[in-house]
C-alpha cells in the first residue's frame, strides 16, 4: 500500500516555508504523492448543499480560507522535489478552457520529469459556477468535452474534433508533449454512478470522496491474514480513520508559533 498527502484541499497553503518543509519531508518519508485541491472563487456564504452527508461540513475551508492557484503551487512543488508525484485532487474541469488546462498539465509534467497526476471532477459548488458564468446544469457534458479534447491533444498528432469549447479542423502546434505517455494518469473524482461511468470511459484511476474501513469485527481481527489494508468505500457516516501520526521536522517552527506538519496513516485501509 502506498500513501499520499492531501494538503488541506489546497486551502490556505500559501506559505513557501510550509510547502517546502512539507514536500521535502514527504519525500524523506517515502510518500508516493502530494495532492492539492482546486477552487477559484468560492462565495463567503455558500447556498449549495454540501455534496457529502456529514454532521458538520467544513464550510470555513471554502468560505474563509485562501485558495491559491493549484497549477502554480504544483510548479513550486516540482521545483523543490525530485521523486514524489504531484497532482490536483481534483481539477474542476468546467472552470477553465480545456486547451489551457491540457497545456498547463503538460508543461508541469515536462518540468517535473513525468511526476504529474491529473485528477479531475465536474464540480459541486453551484454558487461558484454562477460567479464564473459557467452553466451548472451542463457541468457533466462540459467535463466530457474537456476529457475528449485533453486526450485527443495528448494522443493524436493530427487532432480533429468538435466540442462545446470549439472545433479543431486543421493541424495545430500543441507541444510540448508530456513525459508520461500516452499522457499523465487521469484520476476521475466522485462517488456517484455517473462518476464511475466516467472512470470507465476516461480514467486511469478513481478518486473517491472518502475511503473508509469496513468496520466489521471480522475485518478488525488482526489475526486474519487478509485483514490488513482491507478497505471499502462507504457513506461518510461510517468513516473511521485509522491510527494517525503527525511528523514534524525539528526546528521547522514558523512565525506565530506555527510549524509544518505531515499526516501519515497506518496500513489498515484508512488515510488521514
Amino acid at each position: 500500500m502506498q500513501y499520499g498527502i492531501h494538503v488541506n484541499s489546497g486551502a490556505s497553503v500559501t506559505d513557501p516555508a510550509v510547502l517546502r518543509d512539507m514536500a521535502q519531508l514527504a519525500e524523506e518519508l517515502g510518500c508516493e504523492s502530494i495532492l492539492i485541491g482546486d477552487h477559484i472563487l468560492p462565495p463567503q456564504k455558500i447556498q449549495t448543499p454540501f455534496p457529502v452527508k456529514m454532521d458538520n461540513p467544513p464550510w470555513h475551508v471554502y468560505q474563509e480560507q485562501d485558495w491559491p492557484d493549484c497549477f502554480t503551487t504544483l510548479a513550486f512543488l516540482a521545483a523543490i522535489t525530485t521523486r514524489v508525484r504531484l497532482g490536483v485532487s481534483v481539477i474542476i474541469l468546467p472552470y477553465r478552457h480545456p486547451v489551457a488546462v491540457t497545456k498547463m498539465i503538460t508543461t508541469l509534467d515536462r518540468l517535473s520529469d513525468g511526476r504529474i497526476i491529473c485528477g479531475v471532477g465536474i464540480g459541486w459548488l453551484k454558487d461558484e459556477f454562477a460567479f464564473l458564468g459557467v452553466p451548472f446544469e451542463d457541468r457533466a457534458a462540459l467535463s466530457e468535452d474537456c476529457l475528449k479534447l485533453m486526450k485527443t491533444l495528448w494522443t493524436d498528432p493530427h487532432p480533429r474534433l468538435s466540442t462545446a469549447y470549439g472545433r479543431i479542423e486543421a493541424d495545430v502546434n500543441f507541444g510540448p508533449q508530456p513525459v508520461q505517455r500516452p499522457h499523465p494518469p487521469i484520476w476521475i473524482g466522485g462517488n456517484t454512478m455517473p462518476a464511475l461511468r466516467r472512470v470507465a470511459r476516461w480514467g486511469d484511476g478513481w478518486q473517491p470522496v472518502f475511503l473508509a474501513r469496513n468496520d466489521s469485527a471480522q475485518d478488525r481481527d488482526p489475526t486474519r491474514p487478509d485483514a490488513r489494508g482491507r478497505a471499502r468505500c462507504r457513506s461518510v457516516g461510517d468513516y473511521h480513520p485509522g491510527r494517525i501520526e503527525c511528523f514534524r521536522r525539528p526546528g521547522a517552527g514558523l512565525p506565530g508559533g506555527r510549524s509544518a506538519g505531515l499526516i501519515h496513516a497506518d496500513n489498515n485501509g484508512s488515510v488521514g
